[in-house]
């Protein structure tokens, strides 16, 4: 279309003004009930109205009675809304007692107990050095003297918080005789976490 200013002329316009008329011109109401209340109303049947008023519409989901899945307590919910704990707390209780360990949602082969040896890497190493220098730096296994020398944990790591850094807790052992404590080699990279097939391994650090 080329460009310019275009006039419509009074015909068109006065069908213009026709428009709506026409358009709800052969429209009529038609009477409905109110899913709330139960009174007789009259909509258009384009309209899918259900209730008669605002008032019906915010009564149209009341709230019920239910009872707390963990403490037992009362509360009001919606039936829409699956709320089956009557606070937050209780969530988180019973988040404590059912996921832990291996029913963690995050739970990746005990993987959090090397995030703890990592925050606490500092401290354990002077641990170590503690246990060493008590023993005199000899094995308290097999007798080995400054070499390859490891610090045990006699009460294992994930066991027992308060014990982590007890220097009585400690025990100086080789990596050798720490491996047959463990049944699986300790300490060395490319080899961490390998079974032993009932021999003594000697890897170097």
């Amino acid at each position: 279309m080329p460009s310019g200013i275009y006039f419509r002329s009074e015909k068109r316009m006065q069908q213009l003004r026709e428009l709506p008329n026409v358009r709800w011109k052969n429209h009529k109401k038609m009477e409905a009930t109110c899913a709330k209340c139960g009174k007789t109303y009259n909509t258009f049947p384009s309209v899918r109205q259900k209730y008669c008023s605002k008032d019906c519409w915010s009564k149209r989901n009341p709230p019920i009675e239910k009872n707390c899945e963990w403490c037992g307590k009362a509360f009001s919910s919606f039936v829409c809304n699956k709320q089956i704990f009557c606070s937050k707390k209780c969530v988180d209780e019973r988040k404590s007692v059912y996921f832990k360990g291996e029913n963690a949602p995050r739970w990746i082969d005990g993987r959090s107990l090397k995030k703890e040896r990592g925050i606490l890497a500092h401290r354990l190493k002077l641990w170590r050095l503690a246990v060493l220098k008590r023993d005199k730096y000899k094995c308290q296994k097999c007798g080995q003297i400054g070499k390859n020398l490891h610090a045990h944990h006699i009460i294992p790591w994930a066991d027992d918080k308060s014990k982590r850094l007890d220097v009585e807790n400690g025990l100086t052992v080789c990596a050798d005789c720490h491996d047959l404590i463990h049944g699986r080699v300790i300490g060395r990279k490319n080899a961490v976490g390998k079974k032993l097939d009932g021999k003594q391994l000697i890897i170097g650090i």
